[in-house]
């Protein structure tokens, strides 16, 4: 495998095409990410705040994955999006890998790799998260608005399809083992105004909301 940082890199390729009707702006967030700042505003729901508050201290903060920030000055200066693509062997494209940095510290929120996948239930996006000795696996169906919204759901039942899987991998596991959890998440991009886009991202456990992302998005200022 082969990392490679292009000047303008994107999480998908030709989005448009990926899914039809998908709003131009939304497309082009996809196909050129790292073009884009970001400004994310974040609430854990009631008792889940300390949950958030622990997993930050003794974990997120040291792997530099899955940091959500836990106070609204966390992220007021904005983050920056990294992207570079993983290929094969043969110069094939596997993932893209989307970091997610403060401007502010320089800190890393999350990174994840990104692919578009084909499920039972239609066209979707595979997100893998690394972790110490395996991953979490999130695959989201892809739904088309109205007006040209892209809905991302991970909501499903079928084992391999739309869901979120816990994955071992290595020693003292000879081969890879997946797990299906009660992880629920819901995407929500659209064009808002002449030029901005926003997000809105709601994670579940079973039916219980935990936390809500908020994100504006625009164009970098070159």
């Amino acid at each position: 495998m082969t990392l490679d940082t292009p000047q303008a890199g994107g999480l998908l390729q030709d989005t448009a095409a990926l899914f039809p009707g998908v709003h131009p702006r939304v497309a082009h967030f996809y196909d050129q990410t790292s073009l884009y700042d970001l400004q994310v505003w974040s609430a854990w729901r009631g008792p889940f705040r300390p949950f958030g508050w622990l997993l930050g201290l003794l974990f997120s903060r040291r792997l530099e994955q899955m940091n959500v920030p836990l106070d609204g000055l966390d992220t007021a200066w904005g983050m920056r999006s990294e992207v570079a693509y993983l290929k094969d062997r043969l110069g094939q494209l596997r993932y893209a890998v989307w970091r997610r940095v403060l401007r502010r510290t320089g800190r890393v929120l999350f990174v994840g790799y990104y692919s578009a996948v084909q499920l039972p239930e239609g066209a979707g996006v595979r997100i893998v998260f690394p972790l110490p000795g395996g991953n979490l696996t999130v695959l989201m169906k892809a739904e088309v608005g109205p007006a040209g919204q892209l809905f991302l759901r991970s909501h499903g039942r079928q084992f391999g399809g739309a869901g979120a899987y816990f994955t071992l991998a290595g020693p003292p596991h000879p081969q890879a083992i997946g797990r299906m959890i009660p992880l629920h998440e819901d995407i929500e991009v659209w064009a808002d105004g002449p030029a901005d886009l926003r997000t809105r991202h709601v994670l579940r456990l079973w039916r219980w909301t935990f936390l809500e992302l908020h994100y504006l998005i625009r164009r970098a200022e070159q």
